[in-house]
């Protein structure tokens, strides 16, 4: 029984991650909390363990006393700091002496391929943390490619558990609309955040001769466009359809999916989820999601079940139509 420490697992992805490695119960998972406190947590709930990232002594230490064997990174990696404290965390790993293998936040793409008219402004972050991995030879690590988050397109109504925050990528169930970039034919990759952290819970049982150094899994692979059908079979009605062109775009002048202006309205973070779905639809565009490499995950656990995008979408559109009928009644 591996024990995994899992940085960034009170956050979004993270608290998903630990979920699953804590509820199939074949591994011991700790939680590397940058808060100060070490209160006592809930019976059954992962401990917390406080770090500081910018020590690497003391997080090698912290790594070296749990018996850490695996580490799982889920820091959002958006500024010099974050990124430095998972730099710091790579070299912590490397000189605990217990820990051989590492999966670094990636979970999206290959950020060592160009895309046609978009720089992607997380990139620089993720190749800096790439590179300091092969620094490491003792560190046996993977880099995973899922593109987008399925959860994002059923947004409230998904029909299974997410921890990530609200935001609509080419799709708004609420207000039956859809931004398809360009003539939608590009592909676009949807995974469920619950299938990838199903993978990542196997992956750790696995030696470290069968972890790939490039791991892809590609739940849901279409063309955008695609979404414009399968939301009329799912509903049996007519989304609106935005069409938006690569300079209305980049501009910022594209049509805004209803739900996201008070997410892009928020002090805090607005202005980063808009910028990242902007990005979203340039990469897109640009055939950030055409070709993504990696040995497939689903082929090499194939006990574990990938969330189907029509199937998803159609159990949330019940949900939704469910919710409104019990609101007409009630009035």
């Amino acid at each position: 029984m591996a024990v995994v420490a899992v940085s960034g697992g009170t956050g979004d992805l993270g608290r998903t991650i630990v979920s699953a490695i804590a509820d199939a119960g074949r591994h011991n998972v700790i939680v590397l909390s940058r808060a100060t406190s070490t209160a006592s947590t809930a019976d059954g709930e992962p401990k917390r363990v406080s770090v500081d990232y910018s020590n690497v002594e003391q997080l090698s230490s912290v790594l070296r006393a749990h018996g850490v064997s695996v580490v799982v990174a889920a820091l959002l990696l958006a500024d010099d700091a974050s990124t430095q404290s998972q730099i710091n965390l790579i070299r912590a790993a490397a000189l605990s002496g217990t820990i051989k293998k590492f999966i670094p936040t990636e979970y999206h793409l290959d950020y060592n391929v160009p895309i046609t008219g978009v720089d992607i402004a997380f990139a620089p972050y993720q190749l800096e943390c790439e590179e300091e991995l092969k620094r490491h030879p003792e560190l046996t690590y993977t880099l995973i490619r899922n593109g987008l988050f399925l959860d994002y397109l059923a947004m409230p109504y998904g029909p299974m558990p997410t921890n990530l925050k609200p935001l609509w990528l080419f799709l708004d169930l609420p207000h039956q609309r859809l931004v398809i970039p360009g003539d939608g034919t590009d592909h676009v990759v949807f995974t469920h955040t619950a299938d990838l952290a199903a993978c990542i819970e196997r992956l750790v049982a696995l030696p470290v001769e069968q972890w790939p150094r490039e791991a892809l899994l590609q739940g849901n692979r279409i063309q955008v466009k695609d979404l414009v059908e399968i939301t009329r079979r799912i509903s049996g009605r007519e989304f609106a359809v935005s069409w938006e062109a690569r300079d209305a775009i980049r501009s910022g002048r594209h049509a805004v999916l209803p739900s996201n202006e008070a997410v892009f309205a928020q002090p805090s973070s607005g202005q980063l989820f808009r910028e990242l779905e902007r990005e979203v639809l340039l990469t897109t565009l640009g055939g950030g999601y055409e070709n993504l490499q990696g040995q497939d995950l689903a082929e090499m656990l194939p006990d574990v079940s990938v969330t189907d995008l029509e199937t998803f979408l159609r159990r949330a559109w019940e949900t939704k139509e469910k919710e409104q009928l019990s609101t007409t009644n009630s009035t």
